[in-house]
């Protein structure tokens, strides 16, 4: 489950047109892997970077399949984002997110009760 810093719930994908568009477009196997890398870490961490999860260079890495489908790096790093927001979402734990400093990326982290941060 994800929510904002403010407390509200998040139940869709920013830009969720967009967003299936290229979901849909990619190889199921290859994004087989980025879910399962991605899940692994929503799985192991409760406080990450949304923007340091990737490698600086993609070419090489689970990621790179993104790139090769959308042949551009904002885009695919929006795509990335949009991926990884709706793992976070349907995740069983409750997590909540604020823009990062200095990055594009979003700082997620587990919380056990967002309703107690926010009243």
């Amino acid at each position: 489950m994800l929510y904002s810093i403010e407390g509200k719930r998040m139940a869709k994908v920013p830009h969720y047109d967009k967003f299936l568009f290229y979901y849909d477009k990619m190889d199921k196997g290859k994004l087989d892997q980025i879910i399962y890398h991605l899940a692994t870490i929503i799985e192991n961490e409760e406080v990450f970077n949304s923007s340091y999860l990737p490698p600086k260079h993609w070419k090489g890495s689970v990621f790179y399949p993104i790139y090769e489908l959308i042949q551009d790096k904002q885009t695919s790093a929006f795509f990335y984002g949009q991926l990884l927001w709706k793992l976070i979402m349907e995740d069983e734990k409750k997590w909540m997110f604020q823009q990062a400093d200095n990055t594009l990326g979003k700082l997620y982290f587990l919380v056990e009760n967002p309703d107690k941060l926010t009243g």
